[in-house]
């Protein structure tokens, strides 16, 4: 990484772990290994592609999204506009197919430094939208 001395922001931990303190500046190296891990959102988000019908959580996402501090519209809402997260490409296929034909919707997303998995499942008959863990699948 080629970084200028004027431009450096020195950034801080929001949280703190065994043995640092809260609001500790992050080494290089952390920053580095913690950039390795960083996913795209875009800024912009397009149109709505697909209702949602009633959106509803299980208790496993409403405690991953409390205990990281997350507003889990943001992440329905990348769902509904076609940001399907880091689903493998056959899903990514499935989904684009299922916005016209009608089937069910699928989107993974990575949440917090330990990339916890989050999915989002709207059903095929779009009456439900659904945040859960892959094991209360």
């Amino acid at each position: 990484m080629n970084h200028d001395n004027h431009n450096k922001q020195e950034i801080h931990a929001n949280t703190a772990e065994e043995g640092t303190e809260a609001g500790a500046p992050i080494s290089q190296e952390e920053l580095e290994l913690f950039s390795a891990f960083i996913v795209f959102v875009p800024t912009q988000i397009g149109e709505p592609l697909f209702a949602l019908g009633e959106v509803v959580a299980t208790p496993g996402a409403v405690n991953l999204l409390d205990r990281l501090g997350i507003n889990g519209s943001v992440y329905v809402r990348r769902h509904q506009c076609g940001d399907w997260g880091v689903v493998c490409a056959e899903d990514a296929a499935e989904n684009a197919r299922g916005v016209t034909d009608s089937n069910r919707i699928l989107s993974e997303y990575r949440l917090g430094a330990r990339r916890e998995r989050l999915w989002i499942i709207t059903e095929h008959d779009r009456s439900v939208t659904t945040l859960l863990l892959p094991d209360e699948y």
